[in-house]
């Protein structure tokens, strides 16, 4: 019992030293996280969700990962002479208190090189990557939603 102790304080202690040395941005604030069910297993889909700043500072992701998705861009449609045309963004700035909805046919999250099939119900945990060097994990519910 002492050994198991012992051994279980041990755990706890390297779980909390490498556990909290990614410093997590906790000044976003993420609702509504939702993927888009892929058709048939098609390895491209989307991700959407309200996004808060609720610092006081101005936060920019610079890039989105996944360990189940080999590429996740952030996304928006424009109107190119009366053409819907998607376009990437290189990374998206926050002003403090400003809010960002990533939706259907706007600015959104696009999902490629899925590695599984995703089903509705499943969950996908996505890493966002602030310019602080600061992260956040988003975790997000697969489900169906209408293609536009």
């Amino acid at each position: 019992m002492r050994e198991l102790t012992k051994n279980l304080g041990m755990l706890i202690l390297v779980w909390y030293v490498f556990g909290c040395s990614d410093q997590t941005n906790s000044l976003l604030q993420v609702r509504n996280s939702w993927v888009r069910e892929p058709p048939g297993r098609h390895p491209i889909s989307g991700a959407y969700m309200e996004l808060i700043n609720t610092s006081s500072t101005t936060c920019e992701i610079l890039r989105i990962s996944s360990e189940q998705v080999g590429r996740v861009e952030i996304h928006k449609m424009e109107d190119d002479n009366g053409t819907m045309r998607m376009r990437k963004v290189d990374s998206l700035i926050l002003r403090s208190g400003e809010r960002c909805n990533l939706q259907p046919g706007g600015l959104h999250l696009m999902l490629m090189e899925i590695s599984d099939v995703l089903k509705v119900g499943d969950t996908l945990s996505l890493m966002f990557h602030f310019s602080d060097g600061t992260k956040q994990l988003v975790e997000s519910m697969v489900r169906k939603g209408p293609y536009e």
